[in-house]
């Protein structure tokens, strides 16, 4: 592949993945705009943007800008498979109570819910278990923590073959899209810290646009032969 070709494709990639990344974030706050549809989306933009890694990896003869983004989308995909094991596991194994406590007549037969009728009153707050909600909340809990580590861990991998780049190239915009993601990564566990990955994506779709190899040093004369004295 050619520096050319190697910038476009993983530019593309950075966009698409800053567009599905914004839908995943905004759907988190309750509007449906396809979360699939943005995973998906996703997915085609993170093979794009290793397959411009690799292309920049060969021209600079660096393999580290390849490796380190390949092991950031390891780790992502091992902390998101962790994630939805941590959800299944400990929030819908225990979905069944708190089901029964809004269906007081449903006799635990999950094809047999549409049938039961559900009493809005069997919740209140006179005759609410709390205990019920416990596995909710550390379920959700634990799959928080679960993505903040993961976002720490790949994001920290990213930065280092942005960095690679950007000591590469005259493009020192890598650099700073790798160092706000990574900030973005450690404040993650607030709603702030993936609004500074939302950046940080969209910073590298312009640095793959903008970038530019370093110019070659000027050759060193050498100096003429000395003259022999006889």
């Amino acid at each position: 592949m050619t520096l050319e070709s190697s910038k476009t494709i993983g530019g593309a990639g950075a966009l698409l993945l800053f567009v599905a990344a914004t839908l995943l974030f905004v759907s988190s706050f309750g509007l449906a705009l396809g979360a699939f549809g943005a995973l998906a989306l996703g997915v085609v933009g993170l093979i794009l943007v290793l397959v411009g890694l690799n292309g920049l990896a060969d021209t600079f003869k660096d393999r580290s800008i390849f490796t380190n983004s390949l092991f950031a989308v390891i780790v992502i995909v091992i902390g998101a498979v962790i994630a939805v094991v941590v959800l299944v596991t400990v929030v819908l194994s225990n979905i069944t109570s708190l089901i029964g406590m809004l269906y007081p007549g449903w006799n635990g037969n999950i094809t047999d819910l549409p049938n039961a009728t559900p009493d809005t009153s069997a919740i209140t707050p006179d005759n609410i278990n709390i205990s019920a909600f416990i596995p909710f909340i550390i379920g959700f809990i634990g799959v928080w923590l679960v993505i903040w580590i993961t976002a720490i861990i790949a994001t920290f991998l990213a930065r280092r073959s942005l960095v690679s780049i950007a000591d590469k190239s005259t493009t020192k915009l890598f650099s700073t899209a790798g160092m706000v993601m990574l900030i973005g990564g450690f404040l993650g566990i607030l709603a702030i810290g993936y609004v500074l990955i939302l950046v940080g994506l969209l910073l590298l779709a312009v640095a793959f646009f903008q970038l530019q190899p370093n110019p070659p040093e000027p050759a060193i004369p050498s100096a003429p032969p000395q003259a022999t004295m006889m």
